[in-house]
């Protein structure tokens, strides 16, 4: 959902690497992270950004 990043505060070029402790670049991890998404309550979210790593919380629906 192209929204939810963009509330979480993600910015074009942004590279999402791990969510809630799971490695995106693992191919398994992050199909399994795909699927469990929608359901969420809370996302912990490393992106690489400019080279450099950055921690985003977000809870979806928190305006």
């Amino acid at each position: 959902n192209r929204d939810l990043f963009y509330q979480s505060g993600l910015q074009d070029n942004d590279l999402a690497i791990v969510l809630n402790g799971m490695d995106l670049r693992d191919t398994q991890q992050a199909q399994q992270a795909l699927k469990q998404l929608a359901e969420l309550s809370e996302l912990n979210l490393t992106v690489e950004r400019d080279g450099k790593r950055q921690n985003i919380y977000f809870v979806p629906g928190d305006d």
